[in-house]
């Protein structure tokens, strides 16, 4: 609530979300202005005279006290000026406006306003929209304005003035003028004398109780008497205008007034010369037309009533009394069921509502139906029949009629003569009869009726002109959906809607044309042409022997149609029934199913296919008609000429035979036995039971499989397995071609020169003839072959390789990472340039390896086996005997546990033979060994490099063309050269280092080393040791060789010497400390030279303990 006290207001309230605003309880100066939000407000005014206005929004504003003057804006207002000489302005929307008391002016402006004027005298605008207006008490004056307005004026002497629009006036009490201005106003005087003046337009007015003035003024007005309480008599044509006339009625002057109303008593009117309407009422009337077009009105009656025109005595009505009635051109009927009957004149005849029928007579009639299911003839003349709302029946008769069907679903004939049929709103069906008719549905699905022709029709629905029906005229066509046609011979063709055509009796051709249509034949033997999925035939049992044409991709057949042709340039599908058919295919790759019955089929031109289920069934090809197949779950089937290809569709088993052309045939899922005959021939077998017949000399056949099969016993060249499973093919004595598929297949051509092909997934194939070919592409899987064969090399992108013979074979893989297996013969396998996996299994195989990664498997006790290696490669793992190295490549051989023969190439070699009994030959080149056991043998020929051996034992190059020798490990082991220039070196053990004879080089290593001279001593054999320690290491001299040194044991004390010659005669070994060279002098300072036997070292403090005689 807002409080105001204070001088004089303007309060302006912002558009936003403020609604329901309320002012209330304003004290101030009386001037107040307020203008609401675009919202809902809500103003309530004190006594003061205000100012409000409410802008945008459904407001309620409420006067109160004091002249204000309010307005509401747009939205639907209710606005109450209260006490006081107040002003509301509605504004747009539809308003509730309310003067109260005081003497107020109220414009209820655009929209449907509803005013009340109150108390006083009051000034009521409606403004455009369709208003109620109430003047209420005091003498108001009340303008209607636009719109159809309803006014009541109320008590006291009222103005009021209609306005434009078709309105409706009651001037209540009060001595009233009212003017209905334009439109086709209805008013009431009520009590008092009034004045009352229908303006332009057709007008009814009442006058009520009081001496009334009725002017109707322009237009073709009509007094009404209906609320009297007595009879009335009146005569337009009389003299005077004033009519007593008694009762509640007074007396009333009729002005420009054309037609009466009478009462429910026995009146009796009479018209004027010119154009008259009189309603009697009810009681029995006396209605006298003189000139003009008078009409006779039953709008008002209570029941349905019974009139004819023709009759000019008293006739029992039925609903309005017995009424005498002469003169009249025109009548209306009620609002139940009439029957009215027109004259030999002109009539106009309207039925109203109810279920009318109207009889036109001879005249060039007009009858309207109105609401109902009217029935509407029009006899003889040139009729116009109206069948208005409703499910009306018209006919023309004879002359040049038009009819109209109005809204309803309407039955329309035209009869004789060329009539004009408009079936306007609603499913009708038009019948132009005889003559040249003009036929136009409208709305709805109308139908063109030729049913009662005399002849046949020949009528389509895509001409929208004058076309030559044949028996029943030139009609013109337009909006028409449907046809029915006659009982002859009819053609009856439809457009792109979607059309009904109905044939009736007679061979009848019913064409749909585009849409999808309903057709329905009748009886004859008819033809349908269907080019649409959503056309139906309609045939019932008995009809006739009737035949679809067909455009359509798919079409069955429907109940009782007993033929069907394709009509297709392209391919089409076509199906029978339960009946025997005949059906035709058109030029394309057709499939046609005859349905249950024993049917005829005629494929045609292209490459078709038919489905049989009954023996009686016929298929019909001619020659060069394409390659054709039948497919049939009959439980035997024998081609027919010219069809290519059968197949079997049964879950039983089935026999399938073809002809003499080359023939595909299909078993279904059982058992099947299938014969080719003559030609080259494809079968399809789904059923490892499935029996394949064919003799030799038949062609070349072929066999598609989806489970293992096998060729043995059957003379086909040629299996393919099919689908994805994993299964077999096997061939027989031919030279087959086997072709796998997507699946792990096992393939076995038999004995012939056979082709294989697996495809993808994991293959076998067994190989047993040298002209055997195996195919594989890459990347289809690891696939084997088994082979007998004693010499096989792995074609392209095979992976593995498998012999069976127990004699020896030659098994060679390709340039992929091969596993192959022999048997229990002495094999040769190569496996080519992969990494590949080779297994010879019994006897003594040989192995080639051209790969680190070639794995060579054997078992124990599974022959004296040999590789051939071109890269390095060891036997560890594997039990192999023997293994050679090939090539000129610097390349290494490693044995394992057992006895093992290691042959190196023309390179530097690395042997080590392992943990047995082994013989290493490293051949050409600068070899190294490694020796584990005592009894290895290192084989080496004079020239053939400088080599090395790693040993593990005590070992002696003795007998050996090997130069160097290295002990390894930490084990107390010796080293004993050879007559070549060796190098010894010990281990990190006690070691005995004997060079031999020859320049050796001794190296001892770490422990307590002996270095060993037991060969005869010579320039040519002066050894160099190379790390002796004075600590640890000694030198053992031979008693044989070194036999003056002294007895066995350390060398004495007196037979060492250091210095550059012996001293004295005891000396034996003399140690040059200078040079580091140790010499034996058998005679000491005596005659005898000293003999060098050893490099040492310079400056080491060697004494006599040094050397050990032994």
């Amino acid at each position: 609530d807002l409080t105001l006290t204070s001088a004089d207001y303007v309060v302006e309230l912002a558009a936003g979300t403020i609604a329901d605003v309320q002012l209330s309880d304003f004290t101030g100066n009386p001037f107040l202005r307020i203008v609401g939000t675009p919202q809902d407000n809500e103003f309530i005014d004190t006594d003061a005279g205000n100012i409000y206005y409410g802008v945008g929004g459904n407001d309620i504003i409420s006067g109160n006290g004091g002249n204000d003057q309010l307005f509401g804006g747009d939205g639907n207002d209710v606005i109450s000026g209260g006490q006081g000489n107040d002003a509301l302005y509605g504004g747009d929307g539809d308003d509730d406006l309310t003067g109260g008391a005081g003497t107020d002016t109220l414009y209820g402006e655009a929209g449907n306003d509803i005013v009340h004027g109150g108390d006083d005298a009051d000034q009521i605008w409606g403004g455009a929209g369709n208003d109620q207006l109430y003047g209420e008490f005091g003498a108001d004056t009340i303008y209607g304005e636009d719109g159809n307005d309803i006014i009541y004026a109320g008590a006291d002497n009222d103005y009021v003035n209609a306005g434009s629009g078709d309105d409706m006036v009651d001037g209540g009490d009060g001595n009233d003028q009212l003017y209905g201005d334009l439109g086709q106003d209805v008013m009431t005087g009520g009590a008092g004398d009034d004045y009352m003046h229908g303006g332009e337009a057709n007008d009814v007015l009442e006058g009520g109780e009081g001496n009334d003035t009725l002017d109707g003024g322009n237009g073709f007005d009509i007094a009404s008497y209906a609320n009297g309480n007595s009879a009335i008599s009146i005569d337009l044509s009389a003299a005077s205008n004033v009519y007593a006339l008694g009762g509640n009625m007074g007396s009333d002057t009729l002005v420009s007034i054309e037609g009466i109303i009478g009462t429910a008593y026995n009146d009796v009117l009479t018209g004027t010369d010119g154009d008259n309407v009189f309603e009697g009422g009810a009681g029995n009337d006396v209605m006298t037309a003189r000139g003009g077009v008078d009409t006779l009105s039953y709008a008002g009656a209570t029941a349905g009533i019974t009139i004819s025109l023709a009759l000019a005595t008293a006739q029992n009505t039925g609903g309005a009394g017995t009424d005498t009635i002469s003169g009249f051109e025109n009548a209306t009927g009620s609002a139940f069921n009439d029957q009215i009957t027109g004259s030999a004149v002109n009539n106009l005849l309207l039925g109203g509502a109810g279920n009318d029928t109207i009889l036109a007579g001879d005249g060039e009639d007009i009858v309207r139906g109105g609401d109902g299911v009217d029935n509407l003839q029009g006899q003889d003349g040139d009729d116009q029949i109206y069948g208005d709302a409703g499910n009306d029946s018209l006919s023309g008769g004879l002359g040049l009629d038009l009819l109209y069907g109005g809204e309803g679903n309407d039955s329309i004939k035209g009869d004789a003569g060329n009539d004009r049929l408009y079936g306007e709103a609603g499913d009708d069906v038009l019948d132009g009869g005889d003559g040249d008719d003009l036929l136009m549905g409208g709305e709805g699905s109308d139908t063109a009726s030729y049913a009662a022709a005399t002849a046949a029709v020949t009528v389509n629905l895509a001409l929208t002109g004058e076309q030559n029906t044949g028996s029943a005229g030139t009609d013109t066509l337009s909006s028409i959906e449907n046809l029915t046609g006659s009982a002859y011979d009819d053609m009856l063709t439809g457009d792109a809607a979607a059309n009904t055509l109905t044939g009736g009796a007679g061979n009848d051709v019913l064409d749909g044309g585009a849409g999808a249509d309903r057709m329905v034949g009748g009886q004859g033997d008819d033809i349908y042409l269907v080019d649409n999925a959503g056309d139906v035939v309609v045939e019932s049992s008995g009809q006739g022997n009737d035949m679809v044409r067909t455009t359509f991709a798919t079409y069955t057949l429907g109940s009782n149609v007993e033929n069907l042709v394709g009509l297709a340039a392209t391919g089409q599908q076509l199906t029978g029934n339960s009946l025997s058919n005949s059906i035709v295919g058109g030029a394309g790759n057709d499939i046609i199913n005859g349905g249950t019955g024993a049917d005829s089929m005629t494929g045609g031109l292209g490459d078709d296919i038919y489905i049989l289920d009954n023996s009686g069934d016929v298929v019909i090809e001619l020659a060069g008609e394409g390659v054709d197949e039948v497919r049939t779950a009959l439980a035997s089937y024998t081609l027919g000429n010219n069809v290519e290809n059968l197949t079997g569709t049964a879950t039983g088993g089935q026999t399938l035979t073809g002809n003499a052309l080359n023939n595909v045939i299909t078993g279904g899922t059982g058992a099947d036995t299938m014969t080719g005959g003559l030609g080259d021939d494809v079968y399809y077998v789904d059923n490892s039971a499935d029996k394949v017949v064919e003799s030799g000399s038949q062609g070349y056949d072929k066999i598609y499989s989806s489970v293992s099969y096998s060729l043995n016993g059957r003379t086909v060249e040629e299996l393919s397995l099919t689908g994805t499973a994993d299964i077999n093919a096997t061939g027989n004595t031919l030279n087959n071609v086997l072709i796998g598929n997507n699946g792990a297949n096992v393939l076995n051509g038999g004995t012939g020169a056979d082709s294989m092909a697996g495809g993808r997934g994991n293959d076998i194939y067994y190989v047993d003839d040298a002209g055997d070919v195996v195919t594989e592409l890459t990347a289809q899987g690891v696939d084997e072959v088994r082979t007998t064969l004693a010499s096989y090399a792995l074609g392209s992108n095979v992976e593995n390789l498998v012999g069976t013979s127990s004699a020896g074979q030659t098994l060679t893989g390709n340039s992929q990472a091969n596993a192959i297996t022999g048997s229990t013969g002495n094999d040769i396998i190569d496996g080519g340039a992969g990494a590949d996996t080779m297994s010879g299994g019994a006897g003594d195989d040989i192995y080639y390896v051209d790969h680190a990664s070639d794995k060579v498997v054997e078992s124990n006790g599974q022959g004296n086996d040999a590789i051939f290696s071109s890269v390095s490669y060891t036997l560890a793992g594997r039990y192999v005997e023997q293994l050679t190295l090939t090539g000129s490549a610097n390349i290494d051989a490693t044995g394992n546990s057992q006895a093992n023969s290691l042959v190196g190439n023309s390179g530097n070699n690395v042997l080590d033979g392992g943990a047995g009994i082994d013989t290493m030959a490293g051949g050409l080149g600068d070899d190294i060994y490694y020796v584990d056991n005592a009894a290895d043998q290192v084989i080496e020929s004079n020239g053939q490099g400088n080599d090395t051996i790693f040993s593990s034992v005590s070992y002696t190059l003795a007998g050996r063309y090997v130069e160097q020798l290295n002990l390894t490990g930490s084990a107390n082991i010796n080293a004993t050269g050879n007559s070549q220039a060796n190098s010894l070196v010990g281990n990190s053990g006690n070691n005995v280092l004997d060079g031999g004879s020859g320049t050796d080089t001794l190296t001892g290593g770490a422990g307590q080393d002996q270095f060993r001279f037991s060969t005869g001593l010579g320039s040519s054999n002066v050894d160099t040791i190379t790390d002796f320690n004075v600590v640890d290491d000694r030198i053992s001299l031979s008693s044989s060789i070194f036999s003056a040194a002294g007895a066995a044991g350390t060398l004495n004390a007196n037979a060492f010497v250091v210095g550059s010659a012996a001293a004295d005669a005891s000396d034996r070994i003399i140690y040059d400390s200078a040079s580091g060279t140790l010499f034996y002098d058998a005679d000491g300072s005596g005659a005898g030279a000293a003999i060098a036997f050893a490099h040492i070292g310079s400056g080491l403090a060697l004494t006599n303990s040094d050397f050990v005689i032994a």
